[in-house]
């Protein structure tokens, strides 16, 4: 009898995050875009609608994914951040590229146990995965 146990993994990378010795100044914050409808985070904002204004980079769901999702991220050009209440304005980004702003997480999910496989050919295809994105509160944010 085989042992068919579930294992899970999280699998995570982060680069890390720029450290500022000095205090921010409040130039160094970009303030007035906050609203109801808008989730404002010292790095980034999600919002329903794009936001335009100096100093800020604002990409549509829709134009990183390749679909019809018309939320937006807004993200500072540069190190400054987004007026927030909360600690750690000392670690900011180096800008607005992805790899600064998105922190990939991979759930990994198998049974233990020795399975028989194949490999892939022109008959027996690849593994495909559905991949999304998730906010802090568990909210699905991308399809």
């Amino acid at each position: 009898m085989t042992d068919h146990t579930a294992i899970r993994y999280i699998v995570t990378s982060d680069h890390g995050f720029i450290y500022k010795r000095d205090k921010l100044h409040e130039s160094d914050k970009i303030d007035g875009l906050n609203c109801k409808d808008n989730f404002v985070n010292k790095r980034f904002i999600l919002s329903g609608e794009p936001i335009r204004a100096d100093g800020i980079e604002c990409l549509g769901f829709s134009t990183i994914l390749g679909n019809d999702d018309t939320k937006s991220v807004t993200v500072p050009a540069g190190a400054n951040i987004f007026k927030a209440p909360g600690g750690g304005q000392n670690y900011v980004h180096g800008g607005a590229s992805p790899q600064e702003m998105l922190i990939p997480v991979i759930d990994v999910k198998t049974l233990k146990g020795h399975m028989e496989t194949k490999p892939v050919t022109d008959v027996i295809k690849a593994t495909t995965y559905k991949l999304f994105f998730i906010s802090e509160d568990n909210e699905k944010i991308s399809n």
